[in-house]
């Protein structure tokens, strides 16, 4: 994989508001609630109805924090699947359905 500019992962979710979601990670060691930076804050299009801006807000920064993830898997992905020598590409699916589902808010 080649060097990358972005703070590294892993980003998560570090503080919600009304229509407002902040995405924090940490440059160097390990990353946790306690020691993260804030990376960028998530808004929802303004809709009417403050539920749906509360839900669309939460899946913008699931989204959003799942970037490294995603980036990795599929590097990770990638080299699975052009190992010409042992192709693993169950492997591959499971890495690139992992990064998915934290796109998505799975997990």
């Amino acid at each position: 994989m080649s060097e990358t500019k972005f703070t590294p992962g892993p980003w998560f979710r570090i503080g919600a508001y009304q229509d407002y979601v902040q995405i924090g990670g940490s440059n160097s060691g390990t990353v946790n609630q306690e020691n993260a930076h804030r990376i960028i804050g998530v808004y929802a299009f303004p809709h009417a109805d403050e539920n749906k801006r509360k839900e669309e807000a939460a899946a913008n920064a699931a989204l959003i924090a799942a970037a490294p993830d995603m980036y990795a898997a599929l590097n990770t992905a990638l080299d699975h699947l052009c190992d010409r020598e042992t192709i693993s590409l169950g492997k591959a699916v499971d890495i690139i359905e992992a990064a998915l589902d934290k796109a998505a808010g799975k997990r």
